[in-house]
């Protein structure tokens, strides 16, 4: 007996889920993992009483073990339904049959179910190195799971902020318009039913080149919303050169006089 506890003991660190079988079938050892897996599991019982056999499939109770030695075999405990996958051995030819394996599972959350963990098997355990790469995935995959929502909520506030910020444009711009286009009526009636000197005549060309200047700024900026709304139309059109200085005259000449400074500007012909 003493030499069988030494053995089983060298064993069990291997193979935590082992059991021990005497020559009639019957559990006469388990395993530490074994145990705490399966607690009503008790010595002197038939392995045919808590096990099925998968691999090699057989009438229950005719299996001969010693025909299936070092053979790969698949065992299911009846309460559980967990699979233990090893096999058979004999050591040191003595009357007992030791199963050395280890439990088959393929998702780390089946431990939690059967009361165990990670300490149960042994570091050198393959199920044990697959369970930590799919915990490992696991973890991975939640990770990218919560930056992908975190991702998703901020393009959902970016979103947002873009609208609000159209409909603010939209807003201003029609509430600049009313006024400009009074700015624009008024300097064209004063224009048109006043007689006026010809550098009156002038000032009031300037404010009306620079109110017509105003509204195409406003409409640009109506135009920012439209190209994120992908509905701008680009519409390319000839230009004098003569024009657009005259535009630019209009709207700085009354800054440049406010400092009693002179403006001039002059357009090669070609």
């Amino acid at each position: 007996m003493n030499c069988l506890r030494v053995t089983t003991k060298t064993i069990e660190k291997l193979f935590p889920f082992c059991f021990v079988l005497n020559d009639e079938g019957e559990i006469i050892h388990l395993g530490p993992s074994l145990k705490k897996m399966v607690k009503h599991i008790f010595v002197n019982h038939s392995i045919y009483d808590h096990f099925t056999f998968i691999k090699p499939f057989h009438k229950q109770g005719s299996m001969n073990i010693t025909d299936h030695l070092d053979n790969v075999v698949i065992l299911q405990e009846k309460s559980t339904g967990a699979k233990l996958m090893g096999q058979f051995i004999q050591p040191n030819s003595k009357p007992i049959f030791v199963f050395v394996g280890s439990l088959s599972v393929t998702d780390p959350a089946e431990l939690t179910q059967l009361g165990l963990d990670f300490s149960d098997f042994p570091v050198q355990d393959q199920i044990f190195d697959f369970l930590m790469m799919t915990q490992t995935q696991k973890r991975t995959l939640k990770e990218a799971d919560i930056i992908n929502q975190k991702l998703a909520q901020a393009h959902l506030v970016a979103v947002k902020a873009s609208e609000l910020k159209s409909q603010f444009l939209a807003n201003m711009s029609h509430e600049l318009r009313t006024p400009m286009n009074g700015i624009l009526g008024m300097a064209s009636v004063l224009k048109d039913v006043t007689d006026l000197s010809l550098e009156q005549n002038e000032y009031v060309d300037n404010v009306i080149q620079s109110a017509t200047t105003m509204l195409a700024l406003i409409n640009d900026i109506l135009d920012l919303s439209k190209i994120e709304s992908g509905f701008i139309q680009i519409q390319p059109e000839l230009v004098s050169i003569t024009d657009v200085v005259n535009e630019i005259n209009g709207v700085l000449i009354v800054s440049a006089m406010s400092k009693n400074n002179e403006l001039k500007f002059e357009i090669d012909e070609e």
